[in-house]
């Protein structure tokens, strides 16, 4: 069994600080959601805010996972519960607060009433519109798909509590799956940091059925260095050996991962790439890495004399006499005629 990274599931004492300041940027974010959905109320731009406001949850949840240094793929998850359930939580109270201003803007200006009236308005309204009114009034509302003179359909009552429920999904779903892809990330708990850097060090075309078995086989690192150095590049198939370490440690505290690539042309002559993953995360030692940089160099080395000597092939073949003129020869011989002798 190849040796992998595993999360330590330790979490840095920076957490909390970084989790707070999660939470007030998921707040602004959700108000902008909000406005949003507010000033385009149309379900299908609606869906697309969602997947946007997803996805900003997501990286909020993954930054703080990151900047914690939260190793622990239970508190990450824990995070990305509490980032967007606030994110979702608080676009419902900028909804509730948008209506009560919307109410007191309607009152006012249906009763034309001075400016000096609106704290009296606004105490009333927010007496009669409670949060749960809200609630009842939009579910109540709901939306409609299409126009109404060309038999839209609304969508109301407990279809909104469908559209609510998939649009919490989606963001929460985001949220976890983001930041349970950071804590999972490799982390070095000598040097205290992340092994972001990431490189791909080898693309190695594969030549044989023997070598890909070689690859799916290999029960240590060291078996997936002594894959043989191919003299040609020309395949379909290849295994791309990829290393992330420490920035400024680029030959220590190195993972290794080995992926599969196909490369098929489909009928519109289109190049199509699938990959699947062989390893993921091996533990890489600092002269297994260099192993691996020698390896990379060699293949190169061979790749390109290969290529070298295609293109002379190529070369002699366009000049089948194989000729040369005469200052050529003159050039070669290193000049013209030689002198008599004893000259």
């Amino acid at each position: 069994m190849i040796p992998t990274y595993k999360p330590s599931g330790k979490v840095g004492v920076s957490t909390l600080p970084y989790l707070l300041l999660g939470l007030v940027v998921v707040s602004v974010a959700a108000l902008a959601y909000q406005l949003g959905l507010y000033w385009i109320p149309l379900i299908y731009v609606s869906f697309l805010l969602t997947i946007g406001m997803g996805i900003v949850v997501g990286f909020i949840s993954s930054f703080v996972v990151n900047l914690g240094h939260v190793r622990n793929t239970l508190v990450a998850l824990i995070i990305a519960l509490l980032i967007s359930v606030t994110g979702i939580g608080a676009k419902f109270v900028f909804q509730h607060r948008q209506m009560i201003g919307d109410a007191i803007s309607e009152i006012m200006k249906a009763e034309n009433l001075p400016q000096s009236d609106r704290p009296e308005i606004e105490k009333f309204v927010k007496n009669q519109l409670t949060f749960a009114e809200h609630i009842r009034l939009r579910v109540e509302q709901g939306w409609e798909i299409g126009r109404v003179a060309q038999n839209g359909a609304p969508i109301s009552g407990i279809f909104v509590y469908i559209v609510w429920l998939i649009e919490a999904s989606i963001i929460i779903v985001m949220a976890c799956a983001l930041a349970l892809s950071s804590a999972r990330e490799p982390y070095n708990e000598n040097m205290h940091s992340w092994a972001n850097e990431d490189e791909q060090v080898m693309r190695l075309p594969i030549t044989s059925p023997e070598m890909v078995s070689q690859i799916e086989s290999a029960q240590s690192v060291d078996a997936l260095l002594e894959i043989p150095i191919p003299k040609t590049d020309e395949s379909n198939v290849f295994a791309i050996y990829q290393v992330k370490s420490i920035p400024g440690n680029e030959m220590e505290d190195a993972y290794l991962s080995v992926v599969m690539e196909v490369v098929t042309i489909d009928d519109k002559g289109k190049l199509e790439s699938k990959k699947s993953q062989i390893v993921a995360n091996a533990i890489l030692t600092k002269a297994q890495r260099e192993q691996l940089a020698e390896n990379a160099s060699l293949m190169k080395d061979a790749i390109s004399a290969y290529r070298e000597a295609v293109d002379s092939e190529e070369a002699e073949s366009d000049d089948p006499s194989g000729d040369v003129t005469t200052d050529d020869t003159a050039d070669a011989s290193g000049g013209s005629e030689a002198p008599p002798e004893g000259s």
